[in-house]
């Protein structure tokens, strides 16, 4: 169809120029899926500790910002485990 979206874009997080962490985003023209899963995104840290939490945290505000930018107010962000929920609020 003509004018529809669909691509992913990688955010990175470094520290002393060593990857920490980095976050997927898919990113897709709205309505595309209904559920919206082509617009969530998901975060992994390599970085343990204080600073893991400080890594998660700048990648999420990076992910949020560039959905904002979308024109979106809102992305839905998948976590793999039940503890890490706290983490993402």
């Amino acid at each position: 169809a003509q004018g529809l979206e669909r691509r992913r874009e990688i955010v990175v997080a470094e520290i002393d120029r060593k990857i920490a962490g980095f976050a997927i985003l898919q990113l897709a023209s709205p309505g595309l899926c209904l559920s919206e899963l082509t617009n969530g995104f998901h975060v992994l840290v390599l970085a343990g500790g204080e600073m893991g939490r400080q890594v998660r945290r700048a990648l999420l505000d990076a992910a949020a910002e560039r959905y904002r930018a979308r024109g979106m107010q809102a992305a839905l962000c998948l976590a793999d485990e039940p503890r890490e929920l706290d983490e993402y609020r």
